[in-house]
Order: C-alpha cells, then sequence, then structure tokens
C-alpha cells in the first residue's frame, strides 16, 4: 500500500489467493492492484482493479498527485522464469490506462519490478 504525497489516494495491492476450480483443482488468481480516493474518512475505490501477471505481485507505487501507478510483478515468465514486468498507468475518463508498453526484466531470474520507488 502506499498514499499520494496529497493524502488523497492510495493504492493497494492484494497477493494471489487460491480457490477451487473443482473440487480437486486447486488454482491461483493472480495479484490485483485497486486504487482508492480519501473523501470524508472513507474510501471510495476509482477506476476498476488491475490485474497483474503474478500470483506474487511485490511492488506498486503512486505519483504525488496519483493519476499515475506504477506496477512490479518480478515473478512473471516474459524472457525466462520470474523475468519480471514494470507496467505505468494513468487514471484517464475514469480509467487506468496503461502508458507505452510492458517493461520486462531482459533475462531468467532478473526479478524486474521486485522494487518501485
Amino acid at each position: 500500500m502506499n498514499i499520494n504525497s496529497l493524502g488523497t489516494r492510495i493504492i493497494v495491492g492484494f497477493q494471489a489467493h487460491p480457490y477451487y476450480e473443482s473440487d480437486v483443482n486447486c488454482v491461483y488468481d493472480n495479484g490485483i492492484i485497486e486504487v482508492y480516493d480519501i473523501l470524508n474518512n472513507s474510501l471510495s475505490k476509482i477506476g476498476e482493479f488491475i490485474g497483474t501477471d503474478d500470483q506474487k505481485m511485490m511492488s506498486a507505487d503512486i505519483s504525488a498527485d496519483g493519476n499515475i501507478i506504477a506496477i512490479g510483478a518480478p515473478g512473471a515468465f516474459y524472457n525466462g522464469k520470474d523475468s519480471g514486468v514494470v507496467r505505468v498507468y494513468k487514471y484517464l475518463n475514469d480509467s487506468w490506462i496503461q502508458l507505452g508498453t510492458d517493461i520486462t526484466g531482459d533475462n531468467p531470474n532478473a526479478q524486474l519490478g521486485s522494487t518501485i520507488e
């Protein structure tokens, strides 16, 4: 969880949780990110949740004004196991829109996205 510098918006990450497709098959959702405005001591979700490519979504940060977020998923498989990925989004017209393309780790075990600041 991070909060913007104005104290008006927070970003919250939820790691994967198990659920059962059938009586015997346990699978895991990928992590998700949600963003909330803080208004009158209550939270109001803005935009839809943003899914990650990793059950172990590790890092997220929010800009000073709260309109840009970055999400890191170091366990994503783009250029080999645990190469990682970072995505940047902007809040525009009530939606989180990805800016640019995925930023991926160059090789296996790079774990890009472990830390975002």
